[in-house]
């Protein structure tokens, strides 16, 4: 399918998908490039982006998630990827608590002006 067509399945939009590919984050097995140098993905390729939006959006760099993405990891890469997974699992714990911390604070000032 190409990128139009996969950018409304995904909800990500087409320039995102491009800078996905252009930072080798998109692996071969969900996307080839046509004669024409379209890019032409897999239907496997919708879960995947997906995913991997929304890890950014989490706070994962780029440079990180490519070592995540690694399709054939050795023994010493994966302790990295578990290591990785869990600090930013604690950076989302964190942030989450951040985020608690200010909505509390915002609804004790709505609740002082009612």
């Amino acid at each position: 399918m190409k990128i139009g067509e996969i950018s409304k399945r995904t909800n990500i939009p087409i320039s995102t998908i491009r800078f996905y590919d252009s930072q080798q984050l998109i692996p071969p097995a969900y996307m080839r490039r046509l004669e024409n140098q379209q890019r032409d993905f897999t239907e496997d390729a919708i879960p995947f982006l997906i995913k991997i939006h929304n890890v950014i959006k989490a706070g994962v760099l780029i440079e990180e998630l490519k070592s995540l993405v690694n399709p054939d990891p050795t023994p010493e890469v994966i302790q990295q990827q578990v290591r990785l997974i869990k600090q930013n699992i604690e950076l989302i714990t964190e942030k989450q608590g951040n985020l608690q911390e200010a909505k509390s604070f915002l609804s004790s000032l709505l609740n002082e002006r009612d």
